[in-house]
C-alpha cells in the first residue's frame, strides 16, 4: 500500500506526533517525529507483534495502566460544643469569685456586664483538631455612658479538673482596634474608660 506522507500533528506538550500509519492508512500512528515516514499503529504493530516482527504494542508514554486506588482519609468531625453559650445555661458548680470581682468592678464603673458559661473541646490552633474538653465563662463589658468601646474576658478551665485562669481578653471599638490584653491591663482598662 503506498500512501502521499502528509506532515504529522504535533501532541500538545510532547515530543510526540500524530502520523499516518503506513500499514493501515489510520491517521493515529503516535511515534516521535524522525519515525513519522515508517509509523504503524497500535492495532497493525500488535498484528505485526503475533506475526514475531514488532512485539507486542505497549504505549510509549502515558499514565501507568490499572486502576487507581484512592486512599481512604477517616474525616474527623468536629464535636458539637457540650453547652452552648448562646443557650444561657448557669453552670452546676458557683461562679468564680475572680469572675465575679471583675463583673462588680465594671459594673460599678458604669459598664453593662453580661455572662455566659460554655462547656466544649478547644481547637488546636495549627491542626484544628479538637483538644480536651473545657469550661468557660465570658464576661463581656458594653453600653458605657462615656465610651462605645466594648471589651471581652474568658475565664477558661479544663472540665477534668477545675483550675481556672484569664484565658483570652480583648477590647475593640471606633476608637480603637482589636486588641488583646492583660488581665489587669483589663481592669486598668474599665476603670480609666469609664472616667472619659
Amino acid at each position: 500500500m503506498t500512501l502521499d506522507f502528509e506532515e504529522p500533528r504535533e501532541v500538545p506538550a510532547s515530543h510526540l506526533v500524530w502520523a499516518r500509519c503506513t500499514s493501515c492508512g489510520a491517521n493515529d500512528a503516535l511515534c516521535t517525529p524522525e519515525r513519522a515516514r515508517v509509523a504503524r499503529c497500535g492495532a497493525c504493530l500488535e498484528v505485526a507483534g503475533r506475526g514475531g516482527e514488532a512485539g507486542a504494542y505497549r504505549p510509549v508514554v502515558g499514565y501507568p495502566m490499572g486502576t487507581y486506588v484512592a486512599r481512604e482519609v477517616e474525616i474527623e468531625v468536629f464535636p458539637a460544643p457540650l453547652i452552648s453559650s448562646r443557650a444561657d445555661v448557669v453552670p452546676d458548680f458557683p461562679w468564680p469569685a475572680s469572675v465575679l470581682k471583675l463583673q462588680a468592678l465594671a459594673e460599678g464603673c458604669g459598664w453593662e456586664v453580661r455572662r455566659g458559661y460554655a462547656c466544649g473541646n478547644n481547637t488546636h490552633a495549627s491542626t484544628g483538631r479538637p483538644l480536651q474538653m473545657t469550661h468557660s465563662i465570658g464576661l463581656r463589658f458594653g453600653r458605657h455612658a462615656m465610651t462605645r468601646n466594648r471589651a471581652c474576658a474568658v475565664y477558661s478551665s479544663p472540665a477534668s479538673k477545675l483550675e481556672w485562669k484569664w484565658s483570652s481578653v480583648w477590647t475593640w471599638g471606633p476608637e480603637l482596634p482589636l486588641s488583646a490584653l492583660s488581665f489587669k491591663a483589663l481592669k486598668t482598662w474599665l476603670v480609666n474608660s469609664s472616667c472619659g
